[in-house]
């Protein structure tokens, strides 16, 4: 396992996850789309960016593919249960919070397959 690898793809996953969240902010507050589509275009962004994030972390890895994705899978659903905890005055652990992290490692699985 290569931490610069995993570091690269954690840091990749935010950064798609961000301007995902950035564009789906704003389109909602310019009025072009309601809030509900802004939360299924947040969870696609965590999805696509836990994917692009997994994938050039396998794609980058010379061995141990499936180790190195699910490695940033890991850190990002850390992040997200941290996100959670400290967001809602308390760990607030809900279906929404539980589907990201599935998502996560659903995608980081993919992203080693993918990479390969």
């Amino acid at each position: 396992m290569s931490i610069k690898n995993i570091a690269r793809g954690v840091f990749l996953v935010c950064f798609i996850t961000a301007a995902c969240l950035f564009i789906a902010s704003a389109l909602v507050y310019f009025g072009a789309v309601d809030e509900k589509a802004a939360n299924i275009a947040a969870f696609a962004g965590m999805a696509a960016g836990g994917f692009m994030g997994a994938f050039s972390a396998a794609k980058a890895s010379e061995s141990k593919l499936l180790a190195n994705a699910l490695c940033v899978s890991l850190i990002c659903s850390l992040i997200v249960l941290a996100g959670a905890f400290f967001s809602g005055g308390g760990f607030s652990f809900g279906i929404r919070t539980a589907s990201v992290v599935a998502s996560l490692f659903f995608t980081g699985f993919l992203g080693a397959v993918f990479g390969r």
